[in-house]
């Protein structure tokens, strides 16, 4: 327990677990219902949807790679510029997600789609190697296995309680799918981008 009290007396640590819920939020809508909204309430063929959405994973493979390979060179340039990278991508990553499921009759074209799709994944998935690497700086060795306990259990949190933080999104906006999916991203990493 001795531990756990000098995790939180470190700052950045406090942030990046309070950032761990609302961050996870957006990710747990995209993946959970993201695909069954762009086919029910889009009008895309299942294997359409499912398209677009293996590219917005694909695209955050790229992320998670150039993301660290950006973080690196930021923090070798100057060490604070590693947040703005993370917040300015976080909160440029809600773009094309708001696009992904305000989409207007007739569909743009599937390529269009796939591609917006893309760079959202590409764009939200910079964040998560440098939150792993600043903790990695900021904490001493021997209470990194906690610290790393409490940020995957935190993150797990909001991927576990995102669906239902979206029915309450869904009650508030009387079950208006497309307000409660652009409230959700907006929330969850509007908190993380702008702290």
């Amino acid at each position: 327990l001795a531990r756990c009290d000098g995790i939180f007396s470190v700052a950045t640590n406090c942030l990046v677990f309070f950032q761990g819920i609302p961050g996870c939020l957006p990710w747990a809508v995209i993946m959970v219902f993201l695909n069954d909204f762009l086919t029910q309430d889009k009008g895309m063929t299942v294997q359409d949807s499912t398209l677009v959405l293996t590219a917005l994973n694909v695209g955050g493979c790229f992320g998670a790679f150039f993301g660290g390979v950006w973080g690196q060179a930021c923090y070798n340039w100057r060490k604070e510029s590693i947040t703005v990278l993370m917040g300015a991508s976080t909160l440029l990553g809600t773009l094309p997600i708001i696009w992904l499921v305000t989409l207007a009759q007739p569909l743009p074209p599937l390529w269009a789609v796939s591609a917006v799709a893309f760079v959202g994944g590409l764009v939200g998935y910079i964040t998560g190697p440098n939150v792993r690497a600043i903790l990695l700086n900021v904490n001493a060795p021997e209470t990194r296995g906690t610290t790393f306990a409490i940020y995957n259990l935190m993150d797990h949190l909001g991927t576990g309680l995102g669906p239902g933080i979206l029915v309450l999104f869904m009650a508030a906006t009387g079950d208006d799918r497309k307000s409660a999916f652009i409230s959700a991203v907006v929330a969850g990493w509007g908190v993380c981008g702008g702290t």
